[in-house]
């Protein structure tokens, strides 16, 4: 009830869409603990949630960002900010956001 009050458009989704979405976030080695705190990822598009954790693994390979940042810091801010806060850090790392970005686009 807590999830639906806090973000109620995940309602809008279909139960298939909303068990592919939680399929994910477990494959990301989240939790539904995870899901609970952040319910808002479920409107977030599977696009969006593939190439924000493809690059949030890049930069921590690269030693650019420390293991173990909550979902909703890595989902929720906008690409803007994510390129701000996260993607400079490292001095490859707007090239490689780009790359990302167009392999993803190609795939959806």
């Amino acid at each position: 009830c807590k999830m639906i009050r806090d973000s109620p458009r995940i309602l809008n989704q279909t139960t298939d869409r909303i068990n592919m979405k939680i399929e994910n976030l477990v494959s990301l080695g989240y939790s539904i603990s995870d899901l609970a705190s952040f319910p808002s990822f479920l409107s977030y598009s599977p696009r969006r949630v593939k190439l924000r954790f493809l690059m949030y693994d890049w930069l921590k390979e690269h030693g650019a960002v420390e293991a173990g940042l909550a979902l909703s810091t890595i989902i929720a801010c906008s690409d803007k900010a994510f390129e701000k806060l996260y993607v400079k850090r490292h001095p490859s790392g707007l090239q490689v956001w780009q790359d990302l970005k167009a392999q993803i686009s190609s795939k959806f």
